[in-house]
């Protein structure tokens, strides 16, 4: 009986010990990691001031958000002791290249940049922008509502191919935006209300998603609420035309009568 005690005792201590190791080593981990991050820059060539870049745990990846960028300005990552510049670009679709191996963008504007954990830098456009300037280039111009489009839009192929070619950040925008075209709505509740009514109306295919994501999913009560609107306005001006109709009956009953 004592020695099963024993036993039962020496097992739990054994466990516990194991236990109080393992936490320790993930604290330790943990702290480790902790430790690996470095102060990580944007650092201009020019006068302007560094911009710094925030550490994402979940990508394990450093970025700076909603950056304005004028294509004549040139710079570096910097971390540490370390600077990093044209030749640690992963994708050259944003980036131009200058002397001492300095980065400029193509293209003014708002960027969001990133520099991963294998030393690599990429850009993507700011989502947000990027979302408002398609948006309204699509509500302007992709001509939905034309009733002698019996198969829908001409261009609907061009803005298909146009979207897919946008972030995948703004696309997440679309995908979530409300369809609205009451007065007020942004360009985007406008561009997803074209958008999904030119799907329902003329049958064509959803390219409002993003791979590996989300997909808008085009309510048919989008084109029966409009059905409902027209039907409301054509009950209007049949009632009002049959007032009309009668009130002149009238005028002429009394004129005959008079003449009687």
């Amino acid at each position: 009986m004592r020695a099963k005690n024993l036993l039962s005792i020496l097992s739990l201590s054994i466990f516990t010990s194991i236990g109080a190791f393992c936490a320790l080593e993930n604290k330790t981990s943990v702290k480790e990691a902790k430790a690996e991050l470095i102060d990580t820059f944007i650092s201009f060539v020019d006068d302007r001031d560094d911009i710094k870049m925030n550490y994402n745990l979940e990508t394990g990846e450093y970025v700076a958000t909603e950056v304005y960028f004028d294509n004549e300005e040139y710079f570096l990552i910097k971390q540490g002791e370390n600077t990093y510049g044209a030749d640690s670009i992963l994708e050259w679709t944003y980036f131009g290249d200058g002397e001492n191996n300095t980065i400029r963008m193509l293209d003014s504007g708002t960027y969001y940049i990133y520099f991963t954990s294998d030393l690599e830098i990429y850009a993507e456009p700011d989502p947000h922008l990027e979302a408002d300037n398609w948006a309204i280039d699509f509500v302007q111009n992709v001509g939905c509502d034309n009733p002698d489009e019996e198969y829908g839009p001409i261009n609907w192929d061009w803005y298909s191919s146009s979207f897919y070619n946008l972030s995948d950040g703004a696309k997440d925008i679309f995908v979530e935006a409300a369809a609205s075209n009451e007065q007020g709505a942004t360009f985007i509740e406008q561009a997803a209300f074209i958008h999904d009514l030119c799907v329902v109306k003329y049958g064509l295919t959803v390219f409002m998603y993003r791979d590996g994501g989300g997909s808008r999913s085009p309510s048919y009560s989008i084109s029966n609420s409009k059905v409902e609107s027209d039907s409301t306005s054509i009950v209007v001006i049949i009632a009002a035309t049959l007032s009309i109709t009668t009130l002149f009956g009238l005028v002429i009953f009394k004129k005959s009568k008079l003449r009687k």
